[in-house]
């Protein structure tokens, strides 16, 4: 017990706490309890804007939402919109079948067992 306890992998508290202060820098202006949600605070209105601005697919992303997709890749393909908008500037650039391959594969990761040979199979075709 001792020797596993002094090879075990350790953080210094002082880089465990710049890593959260990293965290909370970069997405403090999308968490709505600290800033205030704009165009206003459904929470408090009876105005709708906020909801129709932000559902899960959109025509026109705002501006906030599109930054967001900035920070990271998966920030982007976690985002229905911006997966769309993603897949279809690969399919301008001719190489849309990249991003269909890393969802077979995240399918085959995160799916049923079951159905795994199935999906290898028409990821293969």
């Amino acid at each position: 017990l001792l020797s596993k306890q002094i090879e075990r992998t350790r953080i210094k508290v002082s880089v465990a706490t710049e890593a959260v202060l990293a965290f909370v820098d970069t997405y403090f202006e999308y968490d709505y309890f600290l800033v205030a949600p704009q165009p206003s605070n459904p929470w408090i209105t009876d105005d709708i804007t906020f909801w129709v601005l932000n559902e899960s697919l959109v025509e026109v992303p705002t501006e906030k939402r599109v930054r967001r997709w900035g920070i990271s890749f998966m920030e982007l393909v976690n985002d229905p919109t911006g997966l769309i908008e993603f897949t279809n500037y690969l399919r301008k650039e001719y190489c849309h079948e990249n991003i269909r391959f890393w969802q077979a594969v995240l399918d085959l990761k995160y799916g049923p067992t079951a159905e795994m040979k199935e999906k290898v199979n028409s990821i293969y075709e």
